[in-house]
């Protein structure tokens, strides 16, 4: 009896762990212009990528365009599939993977990211970043913004918000200032975040936090790590889809050398994403 109950209980709290939902409701649409460096031995060469921050008093959320807007992505590609051509554009890719869904009154951010198809969360225990805002202050698109700074995952950041915007949020997991942050970028600059956009909605965009499984952020490390391993560099994912380069035995040589080069060119592409955003 003891172990029925014990068997229950178990079930019972992986059950909420997976299946754990809330619905984060945003007023506006937020468009930040990303310009970074994710290779270290070639700084100079800079990727640019917008972003999007959904966000309202109570509840933000950030994430890529692909995101964002995956329901038209995949209603695009599921065409291209029909037709028997798939164009990859630039939108279907993204530099930044993780979804952060921040809670302004509890002062918390869920990160939600996938690890071979399967979906996890894990609660940022860095927030409430420590925030020191200073004196100085400069005008960026019209706003007059102050600064701000703060550490985060191995880099020390400089923030520009302001309190035109009464919104305590802004790029990646940084929250918790009391104006919308306008622009964001770490010491060394290899990450920088300007505001490019902002709109308020015509009606609000809930967002459902999705179902998946609960981690500490230490263990997802170590899971992504081993997920990239395991993976031998044979997968590529666009959009939710992904494709897999095959080793089949009856393939022609022209198909072998394609996947060969395939192959090659992923390894090397994932090798110069060495200098990502978090550094631990």
């Amino acid at each position: 009896m003891k172990l029925s109950i014990l068997s229950t209980l178990a079930l019972c709290i992986t059950t909420c762990s997976v299946f754990s939902q809330k619905e984060y409701t945003t007023d506006y649409e937020v468009q930040y212009e990303a310009t970074y460096s994710m290779d270290s031995t070639n700084l100079e060469n800079k990727s640019v990528e917008t972003l999007y921050l959904f966000t309202g008093p109570k509840y933000g959320v950030f994430m890529s365009y692909r995101e964002a807007f995956k329901d038209e992505i995949m209603a695009d590609l599921e065409r291209q599939l029909k037709s028997g051509s798939i164009t990859i554009s630039k939108e279907m890719t993204s530099n930044f993977p993780k979804t952060f869904y921040k809670d302004h009154q509890n002062n918390n951010v869920k990160t939600s990211d996938k690890i071979d198809r399967k979906q996890y969360h894990y609660q940022e225990p860095a927030i409430p970043l420590d925030w020191n805002i200073e004196e100085d202050s400069k005008e960026i698109m019209g706003y007059t913004t102050q600064k701000a700074t703060t550490h985060f995952a191995g880099r020390d950041y400089t923030a520009w918000f302001t309190l035109e915007i009464p919104i305590a949020d802004g790029p990646y997991v940084f929250s918790g200032l009391p104006g919308l942050i306008i622009e964001l970028y770490d010491a060394e600059d290899h990450y920088h975040f300007t505001l490019k956009t902002l709109a308020k909605l015509e009606e609000p965009r809930n967002f459902e936090f999705p179902k998946s499984e609960e981690i500490i952020k230490k263990d997802f490390i170590k899971l992504k790590e081993k997920a990239l391993k395991n993976s031998e560099n044979n997968t590529l994912n666009v959009g939710n889809f992904q494709i897999v380069v095959g080793q089949g035995s009856d393939m022609s040589q022209e198909s072998k050398m394609q996947n060969q080069e395939m192959k090659r060119k992923m390894k090397e592409n994932r090798a110069k994403k060495n200098n990502l955003i978090e550094r631990f």
